[in-house]
């Protein structure tokens, strides 16, 4: 009889549960285990947004880039001399004072050069800086041809992409070509072949886009206008 009660008084200890120590205890445990899971769940998810945003900095830079390119092919030559004098053109600079002339793209039957150029961003929310590029030229239609390609009164002065680089380039051009622009180019600039008319058809384009406050990317491309003169 008495074994049977010490028996029945061991069972009843080792059925009584965990202590409230034990239970904090696993508490804890589990608490920080959760907390790190976490942690680095978060911190995964952090990295795989930063590296697919700058995926797509990429992606977009090059697509700037294919653009400009397609543009040039299509011009008969690349004016190093001036961008057109018209009212309209000036009207339409950026921000006064830093505004820089890359590209002057004389097209056949266009009246006047399409012009590519690095600027601040204006007051607008939609464009972001430190520098943005814009082109002034003819609007596209749907079919991908020119719309007023004789009227540059209805010419537009648009943001192609932003984002650009806003720290002083180092341009590693020939010693036979020419800087565009000549002096401070900063986040967009062109080596062009140098001409004694002034007027070439091969030109080597950079864009330096900014990927975040301590990265960026050069992508960069050598394009020939191959328009013949009418």
């Amino acid at each position: 009889m008495r074994r049977f009660c010490i028996n029945k008084l061991k069972t009843a200890k080792a059925s009584a549960g965990f202590t409230l120590i034990e239970l904090l205890a696993a508490v804890s445990l589990t608490t920080v285990v959760v907390g790190a899971a976490g942690f680095g769940v978060v911190t995964i998810m952090n990295a795989n947004a930063k590296s697919e945003s700058k995926t797509q900095r990429r992606v977009e830079l090059n697509r700037a880039l294919d653009y400009i390119a397609g543009e040039v092919r299509q011009a008969e030559a690349i004016n190093k001399v001036s961008p057109p004098a018209s009212s309209e053109f000036s009207a339409s600079t950026i921000v006064s004072g830093t505004d820089q002339t890359v590209l002057v793209l004389d097209l056949p039957k266009l009246n006047d050069p399409i012009v590519y150029r690095v600027a601040q961003p204006s007051s607008s929310a939609v464009w972001q800086g430190p520098r943005v590029i814009y082109r002034w030229g003819p609007n596209m239609n749907a079919n991908g041809t020119y719309s007023d390609p004789n009227n540059s009164t209805n010419w537009t002065n648009r943001a192609l992409i932003d984002f650009i680089e806003d720290k002083d380039s180092s341009p590693d051009c020939d010693a036979s070509w020419d800087e565009s622009p000549a002096a401070n180019p900063k986040g967009f600039y062109a080596c062009i072949e140098s001409t004694p008319s002034g007027d070439s058809r091969i030109a080597e384009i950079h864009l330096i886009g900014e990927l975040s406050e301590e990265d960026s990317y050069n992508t960069s491309s050598k394009v020939f206008a191959r328009s013949a003169n009418p």
